[in-house]
């Protein structure tokens, strides 16, 4: 099962989506249309979405050049 949210970034709506353990896609909002027609879950809460916007909100400010987030390629 495919959940995916969305995050307003620097460069504009962001597009992720998780298996509801690994962040497994990061987009451009382009794709939000795919996503709803694809049967996926809109999830805000699903796992590790929390993290990753924490971690892109200190990566756009400059604090952070290195991200850790438990991923699926």
């Amino acid at each position: 099962m495919t959940h995916f949210t969305c995050f307003e970034s620097p460069l504009g709506d962001l597009l992720l989506t998780s298996d509801g353990v690994s962040l497994t896609g990061l987009f451009m909002r382009d794709r939000v249309e795919m996503a709803e027609t694809a049967g996926w879950i809109e999830d805000d809460n699903a796992v590790p979405f929390d993290e990753t916007r924490r971690q892109l909100h200190a990566y756009f400010c400059g604090e952070l050049t290195e991200f850790d987030l438990p991923l699926k390629l």
